[in-house]
């Protein structure tokens, strides 16, 4: 498995998951996993543009198709969201792709092993309507620690 590291991650860089149809079994699997939710089931939405999905299961797609991405970025933590905005609903029939670009990165201050990476995060839909935005933060490994590297460990 090729994993990319912080010394690996460029400011700037832009990376695009493959796209992910959404489907009204999909809806239904994740109702069933963890409840429905009825709000989102309202008389007239099929006229309106077809069943809008629950802002948890938009991010839970987000997070699937952020941890589709190659090379995999060494995550050892997601540590926050800032600025998360739910810009369009999604729905039924959507096809979903989600897109992140590095906007800024450090050695952490606290462990050498380690830094933080934020990135400017995107899911959005067939016609490129933002449908969730925020900046992820996360705790990326480091590839070497002073002489050692990780590869050769």
């Amino acid at each position: 498995m090729v994993r990319q590291y912080l010394e690996d991650i460029k400011v700037h860089e832009k990376r695009r998951s493959s796209a992910y149809l959404l489907t009204s079994d999909d809806v239904a699997e994740y109702e069933r996993r963890w409840g429905p939710h009825l709000f989102h089931r309202v008389s007239g939405q099929a006229e309106r543009g077809g069943q809008i999905i629950s802002n948890a299961q938009v991010v839970s797609i987000s997070s699937h198709l952020m941890n589709s991405l190659k090379p995999e970025p060494a995550i050892e933590a997601g540590i926050g969201f800032d600025e998360m905005r739910f810009r369009a609903p999604a729905r039924v029939g959507d096809t979903l792709a989600f897109e992140c670009q590095v906007v800024s990165k450090r050695e952490s201050k606290s462990d050498p092993r380690v830094g933080i990476v934020r990135a400017a995060c995107r899911l959005f839909n067939q016609r490129n309507e933002d449908v969730l935005t925020y900046v992820g933060i996360a705790v990326v490994t480091r590839r070497t620690v002073g002489s050692v590297s990780r590869e050769k460990v």
